[in-house]
């Protein structure tokens, strides 16, 4: 799967500003959308290891949990 290498600090920029990007449309915009509406807007749409070759299961994970944290505070 994944190695335990360090990540290139430009993704872990990256999917920080995608992440916090993500939180805020979902936060404008949560009450006009559906539960899968907003799961597919987290995990697909807009998911930021689509685009980085993670290499560290702790970065993956962290990135997952975020995701996951945003998808129950407004589902």
């Amino acid at each position: 799967m994944h190695s335990d290498y360090e990540d290139n600090e430009d993704d872990v920029v990256y999917a920080a500003n995608k992440l916090n990007s993500v939180l805020r449309m979902v936060h404008d915009n949560y009450q006009s959308w559906n539960d899968e509406a907003i799961r597919e807007f987290v995990l697909n749409q807009h998911d930021p290891l689509r685009h980085l070759r993670v290499k560290s299961d702790k970065f993956h994970i962290t990135v997952r949990n975020i995701q996951h944290d945003i998808i129950v505070k407004f589902s």
